[in-house]
């Protein structure tokens, strides 16, 4: 059986309005719902960041980073948090769908989801430790 892909990464939007967000959250659940590919989506209206753990089949996971992500004009700054075969990927479990956390009571169920797991699951800390500025931001 292969190993699960997860790639985590931020980036800075580039003059979004809220129609953009809303637009992009909606085609990520889409593309990443048909694709198999579990995780999850933040967007900080007050930094303009965004937040985004994608897990899923290598092949998959690598073609929508390299392919979509990387070159997608609406954001830029992109850094890396991992990008690495996982042998406990963080939210296979969590739900079938993709997850976008669009209000704080989202946000806090992630969080309680990920503490919960945190001790079988290999990134959950650096998920947690990024997840702080949105949770703060959306209390």
């Amino acid at each position: 059986m292969k190993l699960p892909y997860t790639i985590c990464y931020t980036s800075v939007a580039n003059d979004l309005d809220e129609e953009d967000v809303n637009r992009i959250f909606e085609v990520t659940a889409k593309h990443n719902n048909e694709c198999q590919i579990q995780g999850l989506l933040l967007y900080s209206k007050e930094t303009s960041r965004f937040f985004q753990v994608l897990e899923g089949e290598k092949k998959e996971v690598i073609n929508l980073y390299h392919e979509k992500i990387l070159k997608d004009p609406r954001h830029n700054d992109i850094t890396d948090v991992f990008h690495k075969p996982t042998s406990k990927p963080i939210f296979f479990k969590y739900t079938s769908k993709f997850n976008l956390i669009k209000t704080s009571e989202d946000l806090k169920e992630i969080k309680r989801y990920i503490e919960e797991h945190k001790y079988s699951q290999a990134n959950s800390d650096e998920v947690l430790r990024l997840l702080e500025p949105f949770l703060i931001l959306y209390s």
